[in-house]
């Protein structure tokens, strides 16, 4: 298990405090809340690219490069440009996940543009390889800060299977977003912060049943249930 204990994150000013949440292996969970409430702060922390203000987090090394061995990250600002091609970018990803390379550089539209240099692909496409790097790193937590930004509906549900696979191999998934109705598809736990602290922890069926998200947002949500069974609100 990792364990967040006591932890309180932010910049120079506190953005959540207290905070005890532990994660197991193969779950996949969603953190929620409104822009800046620290979502963003949380997972900088959990990776080691911010120093927590308080408390701790246990179960990873407290060595940076060890760390980042352990956590795969995919942030929320985008790629930068560069001379570098695609299958150069991605040769650099240590450890490396050579089982799945193919499988998954061609779920995600990536086989395409190997050859071609970061600088000269769309956004959208900085996006598929960026989430593909962090996908590909043999890492046994992945964290994910907004991953369907710029994407296509096709490339979230592919996204989407690309985690349900790594799922079974025992990865802890943590996923940052606004993207709701990506969240209830893809989501085992539902995490809402607000206030500086944890609203709620809870299963996809107390989200929808006890109204959680309307408290969060202070927004009544409508929720749909189509033929399949699947959820959707707006």
């Amino acid at each position: 298990m990792i364990k967040l204990e006591n932890l309180s994150v932010g910049h120079q000013s506190t953005c959540l405090e207290s905070l005890n949440i532990g994660f197991t292996k193969s779950e996949i969970t969603l953190f929620l809340g409104s822009n800046g409430i620290g979502k963003s702060c949380l997972l900088n922390t959990m990776c080691g690219s911010l120093s927590p203000l308080a408390g701790r987090v246990n179960g990873l090394s407290s060595d940076l490069y060890e760390r980042s061995r352990e956590i795969s990250y995919c942030y929320q600002s985008s790629l930068q440009d560069s001379l570098m091609t695609v299958k150069d970018y991605l040769s650099l990803i240590s450890p490396f996940r050579d089982n799945l390379y193919g499988d998954f550089v061609k779920m995600m539209g990536v086989e395409k543009l190997l050859n071609q240099s970061i600088g000269m692909i769309s956004g959208g496409e900085k996006q598929r390889v960026k989430i593909l790097s962090c996908l590909l790193q043999d890492s046994k937590m992945i964290l994910l800060d907004e991953p369907t930004n710029s994407l296509d509906p096709f490339y979230v549900d592919q996204l989407i299977a690309c985690l349900k696979i790594l799922k079974k191999s025992d990865c802890m998934i943590i996923l940052a977003t606004h993207d709701l109705n990506f969240a209830i598809k893809i989501g085992d736990r539902f995490i809402g912060f607000k206030d500086k602290t944890s609203l709620f922890d809870c299963t996809l069926e107390s989200l929808i049943h006890n109204q959680t998200l309307d408290s969060l947002f202070e927004k009544k949500f409508e929720w749909y249930k189509n033929s399949n069974g699947d959820y959707s609100l707006c």
